[in-house]
């Protein structure tokens, strides 16, 4: 019994953990993409 709520408890923390870097990519690729975007403005 013990043995399955650590295995429920770290797949858990697995699926916690994915979607924060999911989170965190989407952050990033948002960031670069709109400095990217102030970049050409300032460029044209």
């Amino acid at each position: 019994m013990l043995y399955l709520s650590s295995v429920s408890i770290y797949i858990g923390l697995l699926i916690i953990k994915s979607f924060y870097y999911l989170q965190f990519n989407s952050y990033i690729c948002i960031i670069t993409d709109f400095s990217f975007k102030i970049n050409h403005i300032r460029s044209t």
